[in-house]
């Protein structure tokens, strides 16, 4: 590659709003229930675009597996588990019904939330918002922190991973901080130094 590629993200706002804003203490209730909690604790990362262009550079996709000089790595479910807290065992991500046009869409989302955007197209597609396909999965809160979210993020990553390192490809998404967050614990030349002066005595 002869360019650092774009890194998409979609947390944003929400990292905006925390840095304003104390969770409450029921909705983190809830975000351990829902087994979430591990992404709200490890709070806001800082993408290294060229660092992890340089990687996607060595990304073979059909071991799914980076190739450095000194061996073959790749990102594991359990490093999904430890390094977030998402769950990688449980129900699966299905049921997604993608045949639904907007008015249905505009309808399952008066029917969950008691309210839905006149341009459902648009909050389709993305931003920075859950997309409207994975809804139906958050209807029952109690029966959130069943599914694999730890394995549906990881096949993500992979998929991204893949098109991200075919030629021409200018823009990678997925859950980027899970890439980033496992180079500095796995290649530990690319960990950041930690500045001494900000070191706390024990």
């Amino acid at each position: 590659m002869k360019h650092v590629l774009t890194c998409r993200r979609y947390d944003g706002d929400f990292w905006d709003y925390i840095s304003r804003n104390l969770l409450h203490e029921r909705v983190c209730r809830y975000l351990l229930d829902a087994r979430f909690y591990g992404i709200y604790a490890a709070g806001h990362t800082t993408l290294d675009h060229a660092m992890i262009t340089t990687l996607v550079e060595r990304w073979r996709p059909e071991t799914h597996t980076f190739y450095l000089n000194f061996e073959e790595v790749t990102i594991t479910l359990q490093d999904v588990a430890i390094l977030y807290g998402l769950p990688v065992d449980g129900l699966p991500m299905m049921e997604i019904d993608l045949t639904l046009d907007p008015a249905d869409w505009q309808t399952r989302m008066v029917d969950l939330l008691g309210w839905a955007p006149i341009d459902i197209d648009r909050e389709f597609k993305g931003g920075n918002k859950v997309k409207v396909m994975y809804l139906h999965l958050l209807t029952d809160l109690f029966k959130v922190g069943q599914y694999a979210w730890g394995a549906a993020t990881l096949a993500i990553l992979y998929r991204y991973l893949c098109r991200a390192s075919q030629k021409g490809i200018r823009v990678i998404g997925g859950f980027l901080p899970l890439l980033q967050i496992w180079i500095y614990e796995r290649i530990l030349p690319l960990r950041p130094q930690r500045d001494p002066d900000l070191l706390v005595d024990e």
